[in-house]
């Protein structure tokens, strides 16, 4: 096979050539504990440690200023002052332009706390106002009037008035680069004393994903990005948060043609880079391409992710899509079945068969350049899913070798002793049958438990959705594979 042949294969399907190196010894010593014992050891210790830091963190900032530490201290700490005069000037321009009374002294303040409460209602403001916020005024807080308070919300901006070309009444969202960007220096100044304050740089736990802003449809926590409608559910931000107590340090509007929003943000948390830093990062699939992996490791950030199907530069790829990208180009002349399968052959050590019955499978692999971090590269096929027969999962992570360990997890329902078709509904006929086959049936050894194909269907050793892996892959100690 020439080297000619190669052009046919498509970029990502031979990612594997950019100095990956599979890991093949798995001769290493394993331990199994349950998923309990890990989440504490793991999660809550972690947690435990994360509010150590910042109540530590606060009073010294606080103290530092000669006042008593309180919740008042803390909101002050925490409230950039500077930052509300600005959002005060914006607003009242708007508010001015569409002949509104402009805002008096402390009156911004007095709409973000009512703002803040009305948030915790999912109704309509006529609901919220007449029904469930006026009980809250007999406890020392003033509440806005809601015609006031509709009126400073739709006119609250982030830049200055000067400049601006589309109307507050219109329903279409006019995602200009140059007026988004504007909002850069309120961005950043927002979550600026948060992120002093309260990310622990030697023992955090962020997240990177989407947030719609402004969306209309009901279901916006169920709809990814490309489902929105375009010119009605509002921009979209990538977003940094605490995984541990979800609090958000950073937030950047997304514009067309901007590939650098997301190492943007991540200058936002202050981390210089290549410098020691002992935060881990987990991204959304969506992130989970390679550049934006390097982009988090060149601040010394150990990243984890899941990878996507094709385009995320992942050097394993299943057959199923091998054969997929592949069909696709078969209408060439010079791609004969011969050809295909001659390439097929040079990729086969980096193809995961696509089978159901082969049972659990991990591959690992590793990426070093000089002055780089290390970057693992891991497939897992994944038979353990309630909803599929198989599921294959591809991830990045960055993180420093430690012995791996198996995570069991309990099944959710345990099988019945007494009947041998437990997912079904009891019948008596089928009782009948199951009580004469019970009675020469005998319970499995402990041998026979251990087998191969038992051990293939009853230990699970990782989560499938994101939200139960990300927490659950911790230090890369859920995978079969010594990372060297």
């Amino acid at each position: 096979m020439t080297s000619d042949a190669m052009k046919w294969i498509p970029a990502d399907l031979k990612a594997f050539q950019d100095c990956w190196e599979e890991i093949t010894d798995d001769s290493q010593p394993y331990e199994v504990v349950m998923e309990d014992d890990f989440s504490q050891d793991y999660s809550a210790k972690r947690m435990c440690d994360i509010l150590g830091h910042i109540a530590q963190r606060l009073t010294s900032l606080i103290s530092g200023r000669g006042k008593t530490v309180n919740r008042v201290a803390v909101l002050e700490q925490l409230l950039d002052t500077s930052v509300l005069y600005k959002l005060e000037e914006y607003t009242t321009q708007m508010l001015v332009s569409l002949k509104h009374q402009p805002l008096v002294p402390f009156e911004f303040r007095e709409f973000l706390f009512t703002r803040w409460l009305r948030s915790r209602f999912k109704v309509s403001n006529e609901v919220a106002f007449a029904s469930l916020m006026k009980h809250v005024a007999s406890d020392n807080f003033t509440l806005m009037e809601r015609d006031r308070f509709i009126a400073i919300q739709s006119c609250t901006r982030g830049y200055a008035q000067a400049g601006r070309t589309a109307s507050v009444h219109s329903n279409a969202w006019t995602q200009q680069g140059a007026m988004l960007r504007r909002m850069k220096e309120i961005e950043v100044a927002l979550f600026e004393r948060s992120v002093h304050a309260l990310l622990d740089k030697e023992n955090g736990f962020i997240v990177l994903d989407d947030e719609l802003i402004a969306s209309r449809a009901a279901d916006v926590e169920q709809k990814a990005v490309s489902n929105r409608k375009r010119g009605k559910e509002g921009p979209v931000a990538d977003c940094i948060a605490c995984s541990m107590l979800s609090t958000c340090f950073g937030m950047r509007l997304r514009v067309k043609n901007d590939s650098s929003n997301v190492d943007r943000l991540l200058d936002s948390l202050l981390i210089p880079k290549h410098t020691e830093c002992g935060i881990e990062l987990a991204f959304d699939r969506g992130y989970g391409k390679l550049a934006a992996v390097l982009a988090a490791a060149d601040r010394d950030l150990d990243v984890i992710t899941i990878a996507g199907k094709l385009g995320s530069r992942h050097p394993y790829n299943t057959v199923e899509d091998w054969d997929a990208a592949m069909q696709k180009r078969r209408h060439r002349s010079l791609l004969t079945p011969e050809t295909i399968r001659g390439l097929k052959a040079i990729c086969g050590q980096w193809l995961i068969p696509s089978d159901n019955y082969l049972g659990c499978e991990v591959r690992v692999a590793k990426r070093q350049k000089p002055q780089s971090k290390t970057v693992y590269a891991l497939a897992l096929r994944d038979v353990f899913n309630r909803k599929e027969a198989r599921k294959d999962l591809k991830f990045f992570v960055t993180q420093n070798h430690k012995p791996y360990t198996f995570v069991g997890v309990p099944k959710v329902q345990e099988n019945k002793n007494d009947v041998l078709f437990s997912h079904t509904k009891a019948s008596a006929t089928r009782s009948c049958v199951e009580g004469m086959i019970l009675q020469s049936a005998e319970p499995l050894t402990t041998g026979q438990r251990c087998a191969d194909w038992f051990l293939m269907k009853s230990m699970l050793i990782s989560g499938t959705m994101p939200s139960v892996s990300f927490p659950l892959l911790g230090r890369l100690n859920l995978f079969p594979a010594a990372l060297k």
